[in-house]
Formats: structure tokens, C-alpha cells, sequence
């Protein structure tokens, strides 16, 4: 709990240390840790962090293209 009384959300259990942390902390941050609650978590700025990190590493896109795909056609 912070000084404001706020609660602060973690995730129960640690990223896998392969994963992009990084990229998936700031997307849990912005999205369980609102810096205004009146206002909504940044998306656009989440989707290019993502588009950013997908451009940088094809073979991960395409993993992901492809589960997208199997998950789709089931």
C-alpha cells in the first residue's frame, strides 16, 4: 500500500526471465496501476511498444501469427 492508501497490484508469480519482462511489466503497470483513475491507461502507447518489439524480432511475430491462427480456427 502506498502513502496515498492506494493498492498496488503484482503479479502472483515472476515473468519468465526468456520472456520480454520488460514489455510485459509496463503493459501490467499501465493496466493494474492506473496513475489516474479518471483517466484511461495509455493504449495507443502500449500497442506501439508492442508493434515495436514484434518489428524487432520476426521470428517471435510469427510464432505469434501462427498461434493466433490455430486459435482462431478452433
Amino acid at each position: 500500500m502506498s502513502a496515498a492508501g492506494a493498492v498496488g497490484y503484482r503479479l502472483k508469480t515472476q515473468l519468465k526471465r526468456y520472456w520480454a519482462t520488460d514489455l510485459w511489466q509496463t503493459l501490467f503497470d499501465a493496466l493494474l496501476q492506473p496513475s489516474d483513475s479518471s483517466h484511461p491507461p495509455p493504449y495507443d502507447r502500449l500497442l506501439a511498444l508492442f508493434q515495436q518489439h514484434l518489428s524487432k524480432n520476426p521470428a517471435t511475430a510469427s510464432k505469434l501469427r501462427a498461434e493466433l491462427v490455430k486459435q482462431d480456427s478452433t
